[in-house]
């Protein structure tokens, strides 16, 4: 009896293994996917220039991560605070990803706060549109220095 148990474990455990082998984030050539990850210290800021032009001013205790092929897939993950100046490309949208919220970009300029374990993040827009989708639903932000809260969506955490 011990022996099938212990082969059933066996068999379980290779089978997650070779799911997760198969399933891991890979890019189109079949390899890992990279990325690249900027943190600020609590107290610091920090300006980055991402490769499609866009530049992202990042406040302190502030984590931004994307894609190394960045101009394939312009989504960023962000836990804390930035201002976004975006490169308008009408073909490959611009995302942030923090907190519970999606920000989808239309060419502007906007500041996220999405701090790991708040109960609410915050959008100000200040020029042009973004929209903000939440877990519940998809709202549209368009007029200058209006702010958006929104309850908090995702679990606690860090980007892995």
């Amino acid at each position: 009896v011990m022996r099938r148990v212990a082969a059933a474990a066996l068999l379980l455990v290779m089978t997650g293994t070779a799911f997760l082998w198969v399933n891991r984030s890979a890019d189109p050539a079949g390899g890992p996917k990279e990325y690249v990850a900027v943190s600020t210290p609590a107290g610091q800021r920090d300006t980055v220039k991402l490769p499609d032009g866009s530049t992202v001013k990042l406040a302190g205790a502030t984590r931004l991560k994307y894609a190394a092929d960045f101009n394939s897939e312009r989504t960023l993950e962000l836990d804390g605070e930035a201002f976004f100046s975006v490169t308008h490309l009408n073909e490959n949208p611009f995302r942030v990803i923090g907190n519970g919220i999606t920000v989808t970009v239309h060419g502007t300029e906007f500041q996220v706060k999405a701090y790991p374990g708040e109960e609410t993040a915050e959008v100000k827009l200040a020029s042009g549109s973004v929209s903000v989708t939440t877990e519940d639903t998809g709202e549209t932000l368009r007029e200058p220095v209006q702010p958006l809260v929104s309850v908090q969506a995702r679990p606690e955490g860090t980007l892995d």
